[in-house]
């Protein structure tokens, strides 16, 4: 029987990889005790037992008990497996219909009706220990402030930290009010900490104050004596270094000065979402974003050739406005590219890839490995049947049955080890990339990123290559450039439509994966659109 040992630790102060290891060494002895064969290891650190959908290893255990990857697994107490009784009747029926059996290398749950009454009881207990034990802890810390001591009392710039308490550092505490007032009166804090480096003022630790340590100061209302944890708040816990007014002039100063970069940032840091996939037709330089003011002061986003920009070229080509060109290559994916035919052929190349990636050699050698094993098993069989039977053919029988195990067990690691996806799954994904929200600037840029290859400008036509393949091909690498001119001639001859379908140049010569949930080909499949369409 193949198993697998699921191990989990909480997030807290005594919680260490140290509890794993010794999960998965009780895990290991009870399946030794029980002859389980364990193939493979998932383990969720700092992750609370409540939290299933947080837990990465666990939701990826789910997905490979639904493969029949293994027979078992193994935890070693039923909290480890969670703490969210409901989730885990859930978890553990969707195990039951996979074949799947649960154990639990500290707890004894007999088979039958008692066992089922008895590892809810437990599941029970699990959940009620989980809430309970936040209670104590939440219980606990509040009296240990009320009286008198403090939380995770860390050090910081002008306090020691004596029994739990701040007392004033007498070497620095005389400086926050001079960090305070010289900020509040117009200095920055790189330039408090470039007096301060000069002056020799060191933190504790002999370190240079740096800016981030000084901003983080300007914000620490423990400075006023006040003391905060959640939801307590107590004035006056412990001496404090700096006045009320002080303090919150110090606050209407850094919102100030937040706003001020918020405005310079938002100016600045505009998203081009075709930078690096744009290009002129012209000259073939790259496109780049820029920026520029109107008339009445309000401020435009263009994409120029920037070989006119630098004049390296002699090209001519115009600008684009960004948004248009931006929201029409999104609407041409979407509406014009992304169409129920090229779904159903995309979503039959990912099947094929991932057969074509089944096949991995080492995955192969193994199980022609294996085959070996078992024709020499099957000798050996056949002349014990045949009356030759000594120590030896004894001993050799035995290490052949133990390889053969051992290689059964190294495929089905490797097999655990490979994700892939079924065509469901894959026509969720695609579909819902055709119907996304374009208007969602993370879900424009990731459409963008997946599925557009490269993009080139001309003044009448733009043309556009995606990332998938309408078939055919002679396996080389592409000239992007120029293909487009040639379907930018082809078209300019034709007295046909104003778009045409760039055809295929054939797979690129290596599988790129822009998501885990689209593999797809590099090869030219392109789309050619009036430009006057574009804007």
């Amino acid at each position: 029987m193949n198993g697998v040992i699921y191990a989990r630790f909480s997030a807290g102060p005594n919680q260490t990889y140290k509890s794993i290891e010794g999960q998965i060494r009780d895990c290991m002895s009870y399946a030794d005790q029980k002859g389980i064969n364990i193939i493979d290891t998932y383990i969720d650190e700092h992750i609370s037992g409540k939290d299933f959908a947080g837990r990465a290893a666990f939701q990826k255990l789910m997905r490979d008990a639904q493969k029949k990857m293994f027979d078992c697994v193994i935890v070693w107490k039923i909290d480890r497996l969670g703490r969210n009784r409901e989730e885990l009747a859930i978890s553990k029926a969707r195990l039951k219909r996979c074949g799947v059996h649960v154990h639990y290398a500290m707890e004894h749950i007999p088979d039958g009706p008692e066992g089922i009454i008895l590892e809810s009881l437990m599941e029970g207990l699990a959940e009620y220990y989980s809430a309970e034990l936040a209670q104590k802890v939440s219980r606990g810390m509040r009296e240990s402030i009320l009286s008198g001591k403090m939380i995770n009392a860390n050090p910081c710039f002008g306090y020691l930290v004596k029994d739990r308490h701040y007392i004033p550092d007498p070497d620095r505490a005389p400086y926050l009010a001079e960090i305070f007032e010289r900020y509040v009166c117009g200095e920055t804090a790189a330039m408090i900490c470039e007096d301060f480096s000069r002056r020799g003022i060191r933190t504790a630790a002999g370190a240079e104050l740096l800016p981030k340590t000084v901003y983080k100061m300007l914000r620490n209302i423990k400075y006023t004596g006040l003391y905060v944890y959640g939801d307590i708040r107590i004035p006056n816990f412990h001496e404090r270094l700096i006045s009320d007014e002080l303090f919150e002039e110090a606050q209407r100063k850094l919102s100030m000065n937040a706003k001020g970069k918020s405005k310079r940032r938002r100016k600045d840091s505009v998203e081009y979402l075709l930078t690096g996939k744009l290009f002129c037709g012209k000259c073939k330089s790259p496109m780049i974003g820029e920026s520029g003011h109107g008339r009445h002061g309000e401020v435009h986003h263009y994409y120029k050739c920037s070989g006119r920009k630098n004049r390296r070229s002699g090209c001519d080509m115009g600008s684009f406005r960004q948004a248009e060109l931006e929201e029409a290559i999104i609407r041409i994916t979407q509406h014009d590219v992304l169409t129920d035919e090229v779904i159903d052929y995309l979503i039959t190349r990912v099947l094929r890839i991932q057969e074509e990636e089944a096949e991995d050699p080492v995955i192969k050698g193994m199980e022609k490995s294996l085959k070996d094993t078992q024709k020499k098993i099957a000798n050996i069989m056949s002349a014990i049947e045949a009356g030759i039977f000594t120590p030896t053919t004894k001993d050799r029988l035995t290490e052949l049955e133990a390889e053969k195990d051992r290689i059964r067990a190294e495929i089905v690691k490797a097999q655990i080890k490979k994700t892939s996806y079924d065509a469901d799954e894959i026509r969720f994904y695609l579909e819902s990339m055709r119907d996304g929200n374009a208007d969602n600037a993370d879900f424009a840029k990731h459409l963008i990123e997946v599925f557009v290859r490269s993009i080139y400008v001309y003044d009448e036509y733009i043309v556009i290559f995606y990332n998938f393949t309408d078939g055919g091909g002679d396996g080389l690498r592409h000239d992007f450039a120029e293909l487009a001119d040639q379907a930018v001639n082809e078209q300019k001859n034709s007295e046909g439509s104003d778009s045409i379908i760039v055809p295929s140049a054939g797979p690129d010569s290596t599988l790129i994966e822009p998501v885990k949930l689209l593999i797809v080909t590099t090869s030219v499949f392109g789309i050619l659109a009036k430009r006057s369409a574009v804007g």
